[in-house]
């Protein structure tokens, strides 16, 4: 999953603390989660997927 939020950063041409800033999610969390220390929380995941105007499936969906 994180790394198709990453493709998506730089698609767009984002960074992560332009994303945290704009959908109230903390830097840490998703620091946590590229280190693999957890996944998002579900209303995270809405929030990212609101925000790049993705669907959470595809947001959430394994690469491979």
């Amino acid at each position: 999953m994180y790394e198709r939020f990453i493709k998506l950063l730089t698609e767009r041409n984002l960074t992560v603390a332009e994303v945290s800033k704009a959908t109230g999610i903390k830097q840490s969390t998703f620091s946590n989660w590229k280190k693999r220390k957890g996944n998002l929380n579900v209303p995270n995941t809405i929030k990212i997927a609101n925000y790049f105007g993705v669907s959470t499936d595809w947001l959430t969906r394994p690469d491979g």
